[in-house]
């Protein structure tokens, strides 16, 4: 290892290698004769590496290896935190089969249009069995009311026949548009806004009757105009 002096007339710097320790040398700088000094006398020397740190004492079993972190938790520090799912809605409206089959609706009986709260169905057969059932409780009010008059002559009791029948038109009525407003993406509460004086029946008419449906699937069933 070369040692790196200054020589004391010049003050020059020298380098010679560590055999010439103690050893006269002439500088050649100004020609001034010398004796090369020992690395330890020279001051600002470079202090000299530090040991390696000791190893485990011998004789004694090594210690266990260290244990490393599960990959899962090795995630990127500078990543962005993924945001937390929400919970699933338990009082939510499970998804039909058909949402996830992504296959044509199949049409719906009578009796699933008439007495189902379920499925959808589009602005034509919600118009089309509104008309059917009301035209028909009115046309069997009174062939009913008319036998009734025929039989017992002008009493209230003409009337009774048209009440009988108005209940069953008020089942079917609030079947066919719950169903619509499935079809509408919305929950078939929404029937309830018809409760509302004025604004509500305008409401109704004009989404249930007048707006198409949920293009595609929706959570209550597929689209009953996919494939047509």
């Amino acid at each position: 290892m070369p040692i790196a002096f200054q020589c004391p007339s010049c003050n020059k710097q020298l380098r010679v290698p560590e055999t010439a320790v103690g050893k006269r040398a002439k500088c050649p700088g100004c020609q001034h004769v010398l004796t090369v000094p020992a690395a330890s006398t020279i001051s600002g020397a470079a202090p000299a590496p530090a040991s390696p740190p000791p190893g485990p004492p011998v004789g004694l079993p090594p210690g266990p290896p260290p244990v490393s972190a599960p990959s899962n938790f090795a995630a990127n520090p500078y990543a962005k935190a993924q945001a937390p799912q929400p919970a699933a809605n338990p009082y939510s409206t499970p998804l039909s089969a058909a949402t996830h089959s992504g296959q044509p609706a199949r049409p719906l009986t009578t009796k699933e249009i008439l007495l189902s709260f379920e499925g959808r169905i589009p602005r034509s057969i919600y118009w089309m069995w509104t008309l059917i059932a009301a035209f028909s409780v009115l046309a069997l009010g009174l062939v009913f009311g008319l036998l009734v008059y025929l039989v017992l002559g002008e009493t209230p009791l003409v009337m009774v026949p048209f009440l009988l029948l108005y209940i069953p038109l008020i089942y079917v009525s609030i079947a066919i548009q719950c169903k619509r407003w499935h079809d509408r993406g919305k929950s078939g509460w929404w029937i309830l806004i018809n409760l509302i004086p004025y604004i509500g029946g305008i409401w109704a008419f004009v989404e249930v009757g007048c707006l198409r449906g949920t293009v595609g699937p929706n959570q209550f069933g597929p689209d009953p105009l996919q494939g047509r």
